[in-house]
Parts: C-alpha cells; structure tokens; sequence
C-alpha cells in the first residue's frame, strides 16, 4: 500500500505531504502582532495593538470562522484552540501577555476593559473562553459594555455549541439585540448596528417579512437621526447591504440591486475616505463583493458575478475563502480546469478550506478524467483533517476502479473507525470538510 500512496501521491507533481502556507499567513492568530496574511488576520493583528495601548478593540466586519482556530492548531501542531494563557510565558508576544495578564485580572476589570478582552478572544475564534469569562446574565438596563458583551457571548456561544445550544443561543442574541436596539440610553451606533443585525438574523433564519420590516424600518429611523455628515461610509454601507434582504424577500431584484449598488458606492468611498480607518474599509468591502457576486447569480447574471469574484481574490489574495468562492463559481459554470486551479490555491493559502479545497479539486480532476490526481488530492484533505468523511467516501468511491484497492480499503476501514467513534461525539469535535 506504501507504494500505491507514493504513487498517487506524486501524481500532482507535488511532494508526499505538501505544505500549506497557514502558519505564514495566520500568524496573528498566536502573536496578536503579526500584521501579514489576508484581511481578517490583519484585523486580529489590529486588534492586539488596540488591546496593549489601552484603546477601544474596533467593531470588526469579518466575523471569525467558527473552527478556524482548531484548524490552525491542528495544522501548525501548536498552541490551544480554546485557552490563550496555555503559551507558556515565555513564548508570548507583548500583546499576548497583556492579554493574558487581563483575562487572569477578569473578576477584577472594569466593563469597559472586559469588552476589549473579550472582542480579542472573539477575533482570535476562542469561543470556550469567551462563553467562559462573560457572565450567562443577561443586561437589563446596564451599560452598553454590558450589552456588547452579552452579544459577545452569545455569539461565542453559537459558534462553539451543538445544535440546541446553538439555536438557543441565536434567539437569545436576538432578543438582547432588540433590546440595544430600542434602548434610548445606548449609543446611536451600537443601536443602528444592533437594528441591522436584526434584519440579518431574521432574513436568515425565519424570513418573518413583517418583523424584518419593521427591523429595517427602525434602522432607517436610526440612520436618519443621526447627522448625514457624520455617518461614516462604513456603516451607510453596512446599513444598504443589510436592508437589501428586504426587497430579496420579496423578489424585488431591480430594488435589491439598487440597494446593494448604495452599498457598494459607500464601500468604496470609504476607501478613500480620511476619515475612516483603512483597514476597516478594506474589511468592510470584502462582504460586500461577495454579496453582490452572489446577487448577480441569483439572477443569473453569472459575468457580473465573475466580475466581483475575481475582483474579491484581487481585493484579498491571501484569503483562502475567495478562491474557494471562485472555485465553486467556476465549478458551476463547469470551466474545471480554472475551478481545480482556484481550489488547489485555495489548499496552499490553507486554513480553515484546506481539506474542502483539495476535496473540490479532487472532484475537478476525476471529472476531469485524471483519476490519479484527484486520488492523491483526496489524500491530501484527509491527511489535513482525518475526520473529514467527504474525501474519504470519495477514495472509497474511486480508488479502487483506479488500481488503488489498497486504498480503497484503507478508506473504508477509516470510516467504520469514525463511524464507532461518533457513538463518542464530545471526544471528537465536527470535521472541517465543508466551509
């Protein structure tokens, strides 16, 4: 079988066991510090250099993946997915240590110094110690730290629980929106954010129009109240993008375009904007590129919605995301061989797509009819995550009519394997297979 794997292993014209560039690129994520690598890991490195000068952690767009940071441990063999002061003192940046130096002082912080640890632990995707520090009490007429870090929690929530725990979370973090959002007292822009994030959540979940309606309405109001000269490019975007769900609702396209175009317009004044932090206007475009490629599928305008893919792999190359984004697109359109190259980039950049990415170009290449190469792919998305059950149905599938019984076998033996272990779910956390 040694043999068999060397074979199709080298069928890529790759080493054995090829490398991704995760550690490289993701290094904030165990530093706080450093500033290379996609946007959202800047954002992190942001974060840390906001976190030890004392200042307010910035309200970041890109929300954390929610198995990011145990992919990244589980690829770089180093650190702790779930408990930052586990770095042994001695290997810590200065940011780290300020950060771990604040969660050992938590019973002891003022709100405001809470808020700044948590948002850190929450862009870092260490979800246990952010359900973990931030008391399960839900604000009533507190402060707006308190409320900031009530959604804080139960975001963390959401992200780390099972199923029930999720959806329990979910509907709480809308109640304690809806709250912020009708409380007087409160900043405007903890309210208006509050609003939008309550349309979102609700386009998404129960598509209820007439409370989606009246969210949009609200946010409209806030919006409003506040001095158009003001109001920054960022969130005038965040608030187009985030009402356009009404008119999709309601299959109003031409409105929906319109809306999003609003967004679009703010996104990129925001860029050039004086006023307004590079970084997060460069954050705050890459959704929205992503929405209006999506937009422009659902009603199948597929060159428009090349258009913003590729300009979203140009806006955040080092990005794994956006080369999967594309690589499903073209996948769609059926261009495989441009799909394979956008997946196999994706596989190199690395966490958390790697082993979905490999998946997708393996998929490519047996559709391709390059049996070999989608085999040795395959192996590659096991060898990053040996819980990923999609890559190995996929081996057990094709590598035998390939000549490859032995690993067709060794497939279907690693199965049963993780088919007894799924008796022991709290033993082993959800495979990363799919982004």
């Amino acid at each position: 079988m040694r043999t068999e794997f060397l074979r199709a292993a080298t069928a890529v014209g790759h080493q054995t066991h090829p490398g991704t560039l995760s550690r490289a690129l993701l290094g904030a994520y165990f530093d706080l510090t450093d500033e290379h690598g996609p946007i959202h890991a800047r954002g992190v490195a942001d974060a840390g250099r906001h976190l030890l000068a004392g200042t307010p952690i910035p309200a970041y767009q890109i929300n954390t993946a929610s198995l990011l940071r145990a992919a990244l441990v589980e690829e770089c063999g180093t650190g702790d997915p779930h408990d930052p002061t586990a770095v042994p003192p001695g290997a810590r940046s200065a940011r780290w240590t300020v950060l771990c130096d604040l969660i050992d002082e938590w019973p002891t912080l003022a709100d405001t110094d809470r808020l700044r640890v948590a948002a850190v632990l929450s862009k870092l995707g260490c979800w246990q110690a952010v359900v973990r520090l931030v008391s399960p009490k839900l604000p009533v007429d507190q402060s707006d730290c308190a409320a900031r870090l009530a959604l804080l929690r139960c975001n963390a929530l959401f992200k780390s629980a099972d199923r029930d725990t999720a959806v329990t979370a979910f509907h709480q973090a809308q109640r304690i929106m809806a709250s912020t959002a009708q409380h007087p007292g409160y900043p405007l822009d903890l309210r208006l954010s509050a609003a939008i994030g309550l349309v979102v959540h609700h386009a998404k979940s129960d598509k209820t129009l007439t409370v989606i309606d009246g969210w949009a309405t609200t946010a409209t109001q806030l919006l409003r109240r506040a001095d158009r000269h003001t109001v920054a490019p960022v969130t005038a975007s965040a608030y187009w993008r985030g009402v356009s769900f009404v008119p999709y609702l309601r299959h109003d396209f031409p409105r929906m375009q319109q809306m999003l175009g609003a967004a679009e317009d703010a996104a990129r004044a925001a860029l050039i904007d004086t006023g307004t932090d590079a970084l997060l206007a460069r954050e705050n475009l890459h959704p929205l590129l992503e929405t209006r490629a999506r937009a422009w599928m659902g009603v199948g305008n597929a060159e428009a919605a090349e258009q913003y893919y590729r300009e979203l792999v140009t806006h955040d190359p080092l990005d794994p995301k956006v080369h999967v984004r594309l690589g499903d697109f073209l996948l769609h359109q059926s261009r495989l061989d441009e799909a394979r190259s956008a997946y196999e980039h994706a596989a190199l950049l690395g966490a958390p797509y790697t082993s979905y990415a490999f998946t997708q170009a393996a998929r490519c290449s047996l559709h391709l009819d390059e049996p070999e190469r989608g085999i040795a792919s395959l192996m590659h998305a096991v060898r990053i995550d040996a819980r990923s059950i999609t890559p190995l149905v996929e081996l057990r599938r094709v590598a035998g009519p390939a000549g490859f019984s032995s690993v067709a076998a060794w497939a279907a033996d690693r199965l049963d394997t993780l088919a007894q272990q799924a008796a022991r779910p709290a033993d082993h956390p959800p495979s990363r297979s799919t982004p």
